[in-house]
């Protein structure tokens, strides 16, 4: 966070962020690229290990049916091989000498396996598979239960295998990532200076309209920067997330921007307005949200410009809203309206001192504000208004500028 004329604001370092996002999406993708390309190998070469070992199955069982039980004792691969037929005596032939835990890993497997069905396991560092498939013995179905011995040659190739194939896939996609991040971020500077030429386009558009209605009523639009420079501030002191402030910012600079429809003789006149001339007056609120419904960029507004003659008793206008159902930013944005048109000349009244205006927010807590918008206004900005209310024009154009572009991302 820094701040800059007076209020605070975000600095998000855009394209560091963007950077960091990118490195560590990579990274993420690379990962999972990885080690699904690991799970994908290795299965594969689970299958070819299966294929040769199912292969040389049914080479054995063959065997083990012509000799029966003179089958020589013991195979290359399978260490333990039996063959089981219905009504039969099984077949079996092992190595000698077997640890213990290979023969009970070859008859926990036996005993609970039904049908065709695999699996590996490690011992002592070596890889081996248990295996049980349909064969046929004598034209009849049977059942060939085998402990298979995966060749350590065969087994490094294997892991050597699937381990660079995950470090191949990783590779690729990191170097994509890297060839990719130079380009995204050409594209994303491109992107924001769009962006930015778009965002002061509608700053324009803000200082037009609201210049424009300032020059029909009080001949200079120092108002509208006074009274959003102040909207903003106290805004940060309530604690406004920055939707909101983006919210109040714009309709504090357009709140009056429907006085463009009230007649001169009304708008410019110099004493107190009769009852029915103030009834014309009062629609400028809704001449107001008629011009800012119009532009997207605007129509955020509508709450300021709708409510910011609401009072909090309720005997505000158009809609006679109290209390919490006037939106906050209205709430905001009244205590400051009223302040600088009472601290302000205008032709029909001498300025107020901050004293008398501040007693005046005091008087009217509760009734016309809301009493906790007054606490924070007093507390952060009656001592200290003068800083903003008697900047140069220039320093609070630029002001509100820097504030719309710390609010509003580009």
């Amino acid at each position: 966070m820094a701040v800059a004329n007076g209020f605070i604001h975000p600095l998000p370092h855009l394209r560091q962020g963007l950077i960091l996002r990118l490195a560590v999406c990579g990274l993420l993708i690379a990962a999972l690229a990885g080690a699904t390309a690991y799970w994908l190998e290795t299965r594969r070469l689970d299958a070819l290990v299966v294929d040769l070992a199912t292969d040389q199955a049914r080479h054995l069982a063959h065997s083990l049916e012509e000799q029966g039980r003179h089958a020589p004792g013991g195979t290359r691969e399978f260490l333990i091989a039996r063959l089981e037929a219905p009504g039969k005596s099984p077949i079996e032939v092992r190595r000698p000498n077997l640890p213990p835990t290979l023969v009970a890993a070859f008859e926990q497997g036996a005993a609970h396996t039904a049908g065709e069905h695999h699996e590996n396991f490690r011992t002592d560092g070596r890889l081996y598979m248990f295996l049980s498939i349909a064969v046929e013995s004598e034209g009849q179905p049977a059942r060939f239960l085998g402990l298979y011995e995966v060749g350590d040659e065969f087994a490094r190739q294997v892991h050597v295998r699937t381990v660079w194939s995950a470090v191949a896939v990783i590779v690729v996609v990191l170097a994509t990532t890297a060839v990719l991040i130079p380009v995204i971020l050409a594209l994303e500077k491109r992107v924001v200076r769009y962006a930015s030429d778009a965002l002061e386009g509608n700053i324009d558009t803000l200082a037009v309209l609201g210049s424009a209605v300032a020059k029909r009523d009080s001949d200079t639009d120092a108002h509208n920067y006074r009274v959003t420079l102040m909207a903003i501030r106290l805004g940060e002191a309530v604690g406004l997330a920055a939707p909101e402030m983006r919210r109040l910012i714009i309709g504090a600079f357009l709140h009056d921007v429907g006085k463009i429809g009230i007649p001169d003789h009304i708008l410019l006149k110099p004493g107190r307005l009769t009852e029915e001339e103030f009834e014309v007056m009062k629609a400028h609120v809704r001449h107001g949200l008629d011009i800012v419904s119009t532009s997207r960029w605007l129509k955020v507004a509508a709450d300021v410009v709708g409510g910011h003659h609401e009072k909090f008793d309720g005997s505000g206008y158009p809609r006679g809203l109290r209390g919490e159902g006037i939106p906050l930013i209205a709430r905001i944005f009244a205590v400051v309206d009223v302040f600088d048109a009472l601290t302000s000349r205008r032709p029909y009244k001498e300025p107020f001192s901050c004293d008398e205006a501040c007693k005046f927010l005091i008087n009217g807590r509760g009734a016309h504000f809301d009493p906790a918008i007054v606490d924070h206004f007093l507390r952060v900005l009656g001592p200290t208004w003068r800083e903003i209310a008697e900047q140069p024009m220039e320093a609070m154009q630029e002001g509100l500028r820097t504030a719309i572009k710390a609010y509003f991302p580009n």
